[in-house]
């Protein structure tokens, strides 16, 4: 059986995702699609459901950590995809507030990608703007970051909330589809 995750962002978000599904979850078929932004992500998304019911995780950056806006965005992609497939072949998983702040989540683990300690400044401030923290320790940090990842154990970002419940609805819909 074949599954999709769907996601917003760009080069860097899609083979980020790629290298951990395919790591957390061995011999699974999954395709992950990079829609660009996020109107054209939830009508890819859409479409994919529509067109052929597979399982499908919605990957979407937040841009935000006011929990009263997340659970606004949340609710608002929920209906989207459950106007056109039902709720058990789809899951919405939003990075808060972005994609980036996965590498936070196991602070030793970054710095020992990085080979460089994070400051106290430099903590506080990746909770809410982590693509600037890592633009200011490693410029370029996209193709350094990825470069470093291959070969390595991406197991300490299970630790993003995110990445997990991609991982358990991916898991879930395969061992559900195996019974």
């Amino acid at each position: 059986m074949k599954s999709h995750v769907v996601i917003e962002g760009g080069r860097f978000d899609r083979d980020l995702v790629k290298l951990f599904v395919d790591e957390m979850l061995p011999g699974l078929d999954i395709q992950v699609d990079d829609a660009g932004g996020k109107s054209n992500t939830i009508s890819l998304a859409r479409t994919m459901l529509r067109e052929s019911p597979e399982p499908l995780a919605l990957v979407i950056d937040a841009d935000t950590v006011k929990p009263d806006l997340i659970r606004q965005q949340r609710q608002e992609l929920e209906t989207a995809l459950g106007l056109v497939a039902d709720p058990s072949l789809w899951t919405v998983a939003l990075f808060e507030p972005e994609i980036e702040r996965c590498f936070f989540r196991n602070i030793p683990f970054l710095e020992d990608i990085l080979g460089k300690k994070l400051t106290d400044v430099q903590r506080a401030l990746s909770e809410y703007d982590p693509p600037r923290v890592l633009r200011e320790l490693e410029p370029g940090y996209k193709k350094v970051l990825l470069g470093k990842l291959a070969g390595k154990s991406l197991a300490p970002l299970k630790d993003d909330p995110a990445l997990r419940q991609v991982c358990d609805f991916l898991e879930n819909a395969h061992r559900r589809a195996a019974a």
